[in-house]
């Protein structure tokens, strides 16, 4: 008796709403900057970018469909403006996150 498996590999279907991004965690972020996780809904994989305060974030990456970390730059506004960019969209969620700690 032959046994013949066959392994089909289909990619996870994408879904056709708009990306969306509803918080930023930690909502508070160390003055000299820290690692932050961008959460929302339907992030395309593909060349990412996040500004923090209108400054470029390091490193950006989607993790999956719902989370992009990426290295906060430095700053010491009380609250700041987050935007990410995923291929043809820019989505700006506004003071959701702030910088703590000033040592000045």
């Amino acid at each position: 008796v032959t046994v013949l498996f066959v392994v089909v590999r289909v990619p996870l279907a994408r879904s056709a709403d708009p990306p969306s991004l509803s918080r930023v965690e930690p909502s508070s972020i160390p003055w000299h900057g820290s690692l932050i996780t961008l959460i929302g809904a339907s992030f395309p994989y593909g060349p990412t970018s996040v500004t923090v305060g209108g400054e470029p974030c390091l490193s950006a990456t989607v993790i999956s469909f719902t989370q992009v970390t990426c290295q906060a730059p430095p700053g010491r506004a009380s609250s700041t403006e987050v935007a990410l960019s995923l291929l043809n969209h820019t989505i700006h969620l506004s003071t959701t996150a702030s910088y703590e700690g000033w040592p000045w």
